[in-house]
């Protein structure tokens, strides 16, 4: 690339403009042009004539080839025919012969057509070199890649549009600037062995980040060469798209070997013409076979079952002669274990019809045929686990509870509470904690539930002559029963007494530092302390550390304020206080983190539909002018760096008495949360259709199995086969519920609303119940005309969960009762079952996903608790309301509602 930029001048020049004399017509710079120089040289060699005679007329020679450069051929001929003229007129005494008079004409008239066609040839010439230059110039502005020049030094002297445009500058702030301003300090010594390499001759490209003006980085791939005229040019392309694409391949890919691995199905190749296999990661590790080892179908069947190897290899022979489809199901060992799989295929052909190759998938079904156990298994691990997180989360309300019930300095009763959780959780015998962070000072305070005096003294460090003992050591390790042993206090206790038993040290922190211990003693039965109970310990240690460093901190009023901006500081939510005059009084670090440094109160704010929400709207104006309290409200904020960021907004007044002087902002970033969203909303997807084919198979084998069986099935093998069957249809129907979920949260939704009875809906619901409500009476009331704008088959989905939600939770035997109202604008449904009922504390929350109350987990009733969330989002889909109303041991109502016109 070439400067390309001229001046007004030389364009002039190039357009064979000649100069500009004055603001003269064309006409009279012409006429000007041609007799001027002419009348000039008269005057002179008037003057020098004494001196020049007879060869005065040579001074009409500059004349003629000042007119003809500056007017052309023309303008050098009429000078050339007035020059001779004025020779004939005014030189005509002096000469001796006419051929003396006629040289001067002949001679000037030639030398001014010359000149001016050489003039006139060069303007030409220099056009031509100028309109190539602009069409160059225009190539390159035009070009898709930046373009860049810059001399050895590394400063820029030229770049194209395209290079502006992609680091945000004007082409004026670029030149001047060098390499160095632009890519990051750690590759200047990599651009010096780059400049060594193009000085060679060779082309050098490599991919560069390079500073944008908005001071972001852009991802380039830069072709550089040194020009013949010693500058250095470089070719920039942007590979922000290119990596994105590569990204997302490589995404494609894993996600691929991912889901193959999660639903345990590999994929094959077999080239025929040289017997060679390629298996996918999980088909080598189905088979048992290394990645990097050969395999060819011989290979193959010899990982095959010896028992089904002859089928296998009979099966595979007719579907090459096209007898019948590659599809059976068969053993394999493979690592030292059998496994069944099963295998499809589909041949290529080439063009004579022969078969040159194929590509099948083989998925291991074995877990199918353990899935009752693994199943159960699975729920005693759930069951457990859940267990262990309510017993903590009910330790840690109970801390809560008692820090909040403080109204003065009373530590010891949050320590109370503490020890009392921490017997709770593990069933200890004796249990103490003592605060103090001085090995060699003792506990103040110090709580001791049931451990006898002398095991107090020896364990706790306390007020007296024999010393001290810390069981915790200096760096806060947890100690246990083995550590006590080797100590010198315990030497004279019996080998029986409790605390020899089992005894557990752990060190409760605050922000990083030891703020006391947490003693336990003789594990239940007299067995040692599990690593369960160690680890429920360190949660409530870890919990009860802030507890107990606020309880601390009530103490006095610089207490309560220094506690209170920790607190704030903390916190991982943003939080951001302004004044009644929408001044920014306080904001924490992470506001500071969230906005970037900027103006936590400049930022632009979007609603979840992108668009920009107006500054009224945003929500601590809305607090300080209406006085209302906004709570989880989403939205997008747009920080200093540009980024958008969702973020869950809370805001509610400061009020001193009746009056508003402030408000306060709470913002959450959730920008994992998305991520864990979208993440678990794809895997469900995938996980839900890999499983449906499977779980189809086996009931459609448990009912094929049924049917042949007849008679011949024993009790024990019928039962077993009802079981297989149960399961799976109960699996189906959570994989149907998994998948509907997906698509409400992709909202991939679909309608198809027209107008609907749905007191007919409800009848015929009630006359023909799905299966798993046979034998339950469903009570409809519902006047005539009850009709509503809906989709029919959502309307009817919506009615199942709810009559399979009131006959799985009400009480057996009880009749359900659905009762349809129609109103002016919606029609209201109604679906009463008696029972239990639902816990007030509950009611919030039973259409939320997976939600499942305490009482239903007691009595594991089967399900996921996705039947409630799908039907209140069909219903919000058709732009109606649900909620649920209960009675406790009484009854249980869910109510709709749903539009009687298209909205």
């Amino acid at each position: 690339m070439a400067t390309l930029a001229t001046s007004p001048a030389a364009q002039e020049r190039a357009a064979g403009s000649g100069w500009r004399i004055g603001p003269l017509p064309d006409r009279a710079r012409a006429a000007l042009v041609a007799v001027g120089p002419p009348i000039v040289a008269l005057g002179i060699g008037w003057l020098l004539w004494p001196l020049l005679r007879p060869f005065a007329w040579f001074s009409f020679f500059p004349a003629v080839l000042a007119s003809a450069w500056l007017g052309g051929r023309w303008a050098g001929a009429a000078s050339a025919a007035l020059s001779a003229l004025l020779v004939a007129l005014v030189f005509a005494g002096s000469a001796t012969r006419p051929a003396v008079l006629l040289l001067p004409g002949v001679v000037l008239t030639a030398v001014g057509w010359g000149a001016g066609a050489l003039r006139e040839r060069l303007a030409g010439a220099y056009a031509a070199e100028r309109a190539a230059a602009g069409a160059l110039r225009s190539f390159v502005d035009l070009a898709p890649d930046g373009i860049f020049v810059a001399d050895l030094d590394g400063r820029y002297t030229d770049v194209n549009d395209a290079g502006c445009r992609m680091l945000g500058y004007a082409r004026e702030e670029l030149i001047g600037k060098t390499i160095a301003d632009l890519i990051p300090s750690e590759d200047v010594e990599r651009l010096r062995r780059s400049k060594e390499h193009l000085l060679e001759g060779c082309v050098h490209v490599a991919e560069w980040s390079l500073r944008r003006k908005d001071g972001g980085w852009l991802p380039v791939e830069v072709s550089a060469r040194i020009l013949p005229d010693g500058r250095w040019q470089g070719f920039v392309r942007d590979v922000r798209e290119r990596r994105r694409v590569e990204l997302a391949l490589h995404q494609s890919e894993d996600d691929l070997r991912r889901a193959q691995a999660v639903a345990h199905v590999g994929s094959w190749r077999l080239d025929v013409r040289t017997d060679e296999l390629s298996w996918s990661d999980e088909a080598r590790r189905i088979f048992g076979v290394p990645r990097g080892a050969r395999v060819t179908f011989a290979s193959f069947l010899g990982r095959v079952h010896p028992d089904d190897r002859e089928r296998v290899d009979r099966r595979w022979r007719a579907a090459l002669r096209g007898e019948e489809p590659y599809d059976l199901e068969h053993r394999v060992l493979a690592d030292g274990e059998v496994r069944w799989v099963r295998a499809r295929a589909d041949l290529e052909r080439g063009a004579g019809g022969e078969v040159v190759g194929g590509i099948g998938a083989v998925q291991d079904i074995t877990p199918q045929k353990r899935a009752e156990a693994a199943l159960q298994r699975a729920h005693e691990t759930e069951q457990r686990l859940r267990a262990e997180l309510e017993a903590l989360s009910r330790a840690d309300a109970a801390v809560a509870d008692a820090v909040a019930r403080l109204t003065g300095p009373d530590l010891a009763t949050v320590l109370n509470v503490i020890v009392l959780q921490a017997r709770a959780l593990t069933g200890a015998e004796y249990a103490a904690l003592g605060v103090g962070t001085d090995p060699a000072a003792p506990f103040d305070p110090w709580i001791s539930l049931g451990m006898p005096d002398d095991v107090t003294r020896a364990i706790g460090r306390l007020p007296r002559p024999v010393g001290t003992l810390g069981l915790v050591s200096r760096d806060g390790q947890t100690l246990r029963t083995d550590d006590v042993r080797r100590h010198s206090r315990f030497a004279g206790f019996p080998p029986g007494h409790p605390e020899l038993g089992s005894l557990l040290g752990v060190p409760i922190r605050y922000r990083g530092r030891a703020v006391g211990n947490l003693y336990l003693a003789h594990a239940p039965g007299g067995r040692s302390f599990s690593e369960e109970d160690e680890r429920r310990v360190h949660q409530l240690a870890a919990r009860t550390g802030v507890a107990i460093e606020t309880a601390t901190l009530y103490a006095g009023e610089a207490g309560q304020r220094s506690w209170l901006q920790s607190v704030l500081e903390q916190m991982p939510e943003a939080i951001v206080v302004i004044d009644r005059e929408e001044r920014l009084r306080m904001h924490n670090h992470a506001a500071a983190v969230l906005f970037r440094g900027g103006d936590p109160l400049a930022h632009e704010l979007r609603d979840p539909s992108g668009a920009r929400v107006p500054e009224a709207q945003r929500p601590l104006r809305r607090v300080l002018r209406e006085g209302v309290t906004v709570v989880r409200a989403e939205h997008a904020i747009t920080t200093a760096s540009g980024e958008p960021v969702p973020v869950l907004i809370s805001a509610t007044p400061i009020r001193l008495g009746h009056e508003v002087v402030g408000a306060v902002e709470l913002l959450q970033d959730i920008r994992e949360q998305k991520e864990h969203e979208r993440l678990r909303e794809e895997w469900t997807s995938i996980v839900a259709h890999d499983l449906r084919q499977p779980v189809g198979t086996i009931q459609l084998a448990a009912d094929r199995l049924l049917a042949l069986g007849g008679e011949r099935l024993s009790a024990q093998e019928r039962g077993s086969l009802e079981r297989i069957r149960s399961c799976a249809v109960r699996l189906g129907r959570m994989i149907a519920d998994l998948l509907e979920a997906s698509r409400v949260e992709a909202g991939r939704l679909s309608l198809e609303p027209r107008l609907v009875d749905v007191g007919a809906v409800v009848t015929a619901l009630a006359e023909h119940p799905p299966a798993e409500q046979a034998g339950r009476r469903v009570v409809v009331s519902s006047p005539a005309g009850a009709t509503a704008w809906a989709d029919p088959d959502r309307l009817q989905q919506v009615l199942e969960n709810l009559l399979s939600n009131a006959v799985k939770y009400g009480r057996p035997g009880a009749d359900i009762r659905v009762d349809v109202s129609p109103r002016e604008d919606e029609v209201e449904v109604a679906v009463t079952n008696e029972g239990p009922g639902i816990p007030p504390a509950e009611l919030a929350s039973v259409f939320n996903r997976f939600a499942r109350g305490r009482g239903v987990q007691a009595t594991r009733t089967p399900g996921l608790g996705l039947g409630l969330y799908i039907a209140h989002q069909v219903v919000r889909a058709h732009g109606g309301r649900m909620w649920a109303e209960s009675v406790p041991d009484r009854t249980t109502t869910f109510r709709f509602t749903l539009p009687r016109r298209p909205r």
